[in-house]
């Protein structure tokens, strides 16, 4: 018998990529139509183009209806299932509006069609009329690629693959900069203070600049009483101490701890010039999926990392995949500021708490991997 799917959409696109993903691997359904509002058309749209080039599925898109007229949703409805009158139907509508799903509810009921509405939160699909055997664990799982995809969004590497792989090999030396804070931010302010390699640095952070040479990320050229002079080992390298040291250790610190779908780091959203001058930045440091959850987070070791800016932009990013259902973190290899002492820090802090952005300070930095997970809430697959 033929496999048929009819797609009730109009908001979220994350729930319809899974089901299409699931569906694609264990049934293989010969036709799949797509339901939605004139609002929802042009991301119906894109997530047909986006399922057919990723998972090989044909998604037709049909005429959109009025949300709120039952006769014109149960005839667009019917309309779909007179192209496959003997099919094997199953009917998904957690993304469309609510009266949407209440009058399709009716027809399924009729037809005896299983019904789905996935739970995200949950992880759990709820198969009404017709009970349907659902491999849970598997349905929610996503790549940041496919995330990004159900909202007609792609991304791309913001570095080039030669000093990625270099970046990453360099982790020892993230986690010494990441472990020592104090002298980090010493460091960081004499690699900015020139654009020369050579750069001076107090005698306290021998011990420091000591690791990082035997790390290959400088050399100790001169020591005096009160300071050292040291040669940064190339460009890249200085790039990497100014600051993608950070993304580079949080991406380590998540993928150690296990949890994570999908991990990656220093990539970008390629958008429209429109789009692109309302955005400070569309570089995504770090993102993350865990059981279809998404979540992007902001790495920043500059002069002044309490900046709303920072924040302006977490924000801007989030509502291109998803909104609110996008967990944002800040992260910054400065230590928080004693509480009530720094009117900018608490400032920043309290938008941060409007914004439902997480802040996680230098003093944090060893427990990121940790802080992450409970911030996505993974719970028991840490290894």
């Amino acid at each position: 018998m033929k496999k048929a799917l009819l797609l009730l959409t109009g908001g979220r696109g994350v729930p319809d990529m899974l089901v299409v993903k699931y569906l694609v691997k264990h049934s293989h359904p010969d036709v799949v139509f797509n339901i939605t509002t004139e609002k929802g058309l042009k991301d119906a749209q894109n997530f047909s183009r986006f399922a057919l080039k990723h998972f090989k599925c044909k998604v037709e898109v049909l005429s959109p209806i009025d949300p709120f007229k039952e006769q014109e949703i149960k005839d667009r409805c019917r309309e779909a299932f007179q192209c496959e009158l003997n099919a094997e139907w199953i009917i998904h509508f957690t993304g469309s509006p609510k009266v949407v799903g209440i009058y399709a509810h009716d027809l399924a009921r009729e037809r005896g069609i299983p019904l789905w509405f996935l739970d995200t939160e949950g992880k759990q699909v709820v198969s009404l009329i017709k009970d349907c055997q659902i491999d849970h664990e598997e349905l929610f799982k996503a790549s940041v690629e496919e995330y990004m995809g159900a909202y007609g969004r792609t991304f791309e590497k913001a570095k080039d693959g030669d000093y990625r792989k270099e970046a990453q090999s360099w982790y020892p030396a993230a986690q010494v900069l990441a472990n020592n804070s104090e002298t980090t931010q010493a460091l960081l302010k004499a690699i900015r203070s020139t654009q020369s390699l050579d750069i001076t640095i107090d005698i306290q952070a021998e011990q420091v600049i000591q690791q990082l040479s035997t790390l290959g990320m400088l050399r100790i050229k001169k020591a005096t009483s009160g300071d050292l002079t040291c040669k940064i080992m190339g460009n890249k390298r200085r790039e990497f101490l100014l600051g993608d040291w950070l993304e580079v250790y949080v991406w380590q610190e998540t993928i150690k701890m296990g949890f994570a779908d999908d991990c990656q780091w220093g990539y970008k959203i390629p958008v429209d010039q429109k789009i692109a001058a309302t955005l400070p930045s569309n570089e995504l440091d770090l993102t993350l999926t865990y059981q279809a959850r998404l979540l992007t987070a902001e790495c920043k070791t500059s002069r002044d990392p309490f900046d709303p800016i920072y924040l302006d932009k977490l924000y801007a990013i989030a509502n291109l995949i998803g909104g609110g259902y996008v967990r944002q973190v800040f992260v910054t290899n400065c230590p928080r500021p004693p509480k009530g002492k720094d009117e900018r820090f608490d400032n920043f802090s309290r938008q941060a708490a409007v914004r439902r952005i997480s802040v996680i300070t230098g003093e944090r930095l060893p427990e990121v991997g940790t802080l992450l997970q409970q911030e996505i809430q993974a719970t028991g697959r840490s290894h």
